[in-house]
Parts: structure tokens; C-alpha cells; sequence
């Protein structure tokens, strides 16, 4: 009788111990299981995320070209430079084109005066953030250019230089 109860005790502790084990490992596997299916469904949201982000991209792209087709495309034979950049930043949602535009002043061809103006413009709102105007007139004495601050403001700021201009428009277009 002893001897059954030894058995007896020895048999229920196995069967404790496997139960305990294999308790054990179904909660590794349920683990592993878990982990696995929230790995594929971070990796899904990565790929919806994307997919927006090309979206939103597609339609600045497209919103930025309408702009600079309506707004400035033209065929002035004083235009020396015209072209744009859009990029879409993700951070504020906001899709940003600058246009850089540069023409003859009225003594261009006796002098080779020359205004440049950058335009920083939200395409999908159609608001305004930036813009700066400058006038480019030749000193015949050293045959460099004197530039000439006439407009430099970004987002209701005024601005000292292109340089400043430049740096403060930088984070629109970044990210």
C-alpha cells in the first residue's frame, strides 16, 4: 500500500509536470503565433502607409503641375528662366511647389539687367508662404553682379537675403 501510494504520488506529479509543460509550451507557441501575426501586421500597415504616402505624392505632383501651368507657363520672350519643384511633406500634409523665375528687365539688352523672383506656394491650398524678388544689374567697373533685395518674406516674416530666404524655406521642402 505504501508502495501504491509512492506510485501513486509519482504518477499524478508526472502528470502535473506534463500538464505544466505542456501548458508551457502551447503559451510559447500562442507566443510565437502572436508575434508572428503582428509582425505581418505591422508589415501590412507599412505597405497601406506607403501606398497613401505615393498617393499624396501623385496628387501634389499632379496639383503642383496644374498650378505652374495655370499660373506661370508662358511664352514671353523676356523670360530667361522658369521652372518649379514640388515635394509633398508629410509632417504638416501640405504639398509645397517653388517656382524660380527669372526675366529681362527693360535694359536688358543695353545693360543685361535681369530680375530673379522664387515663389514658395502650398498647391493644395493655394496659399502663399513665401517670395522673394530680386533685381541683378551688372557693374561694368568689376563685371560682377549687384544684387538688389527688392521682396523677401516667408510665411508673413520678412527675410534680410536669398540666403535666409533659402534657409527658411528649406523645412517646407524636407521630410
Amino acid at each position: 500500500m505504501v508502495h501504491s501510494r509512492i506510485m501513486s504520488k509519482k504518477f499524478l506529479f508526472g502528470i502535473v509536470a506534463a500538464l505544466l509543460f505542456t501548458a508551457g509550451c502551447d503559451r510559447s507557441e500562442r507566443l510565437t503565433k502572436l508575434e508572428k501575426q503582428n509582425a505581418e501586421l505591422q508589415a501590412k500597415l507599412t505597405n497601406r502607409n506607403q501606398a497613401a504616402d505615393f498617393d499624396l505624392q501623385s496628387k501634389c505632383a499632379a496639383a503642383a503641375k496644374a498650378y505652374f501651368n495655370e499660373e506661370w507657363s508662358s511664352n514671353d520672350p523676356d523670360t530667361i528662366l522658369l521652372e518649379y519643384q514640388n515635394h509633398y511633406n508629410k509632417s504638416s500634409g501640405k504639398c509645397f511647389i517653388v517656382v524660380e523665375f527669372h526675366y529681362k528687365s527693360k535694359t536688358f539688352n543695353k545693360d543685361g539687367s535681369w530680375f530673379g523672383h522664387i515663389k514658395l506656394y502650398d498647391a493644395l491650398e493655394k496659399s502663399d508662404y513665401g517670395e522673394l524678388t530680386e533685381s541683378h544689374e551688372p557693374r561694368l567697373e568689376d563685371r560682377k553682379m549687384t544684387e538688389v533685395l527688392l521682396t523677401c518674406q516667408v510665411y508673413g516674416q520678412d527675410c534680410a537675403s536669398s540666403k535666409e530666404f533659402l534657409r527658411r524655406i528649406k523645412p517646407y521642402l524636407n521630410d
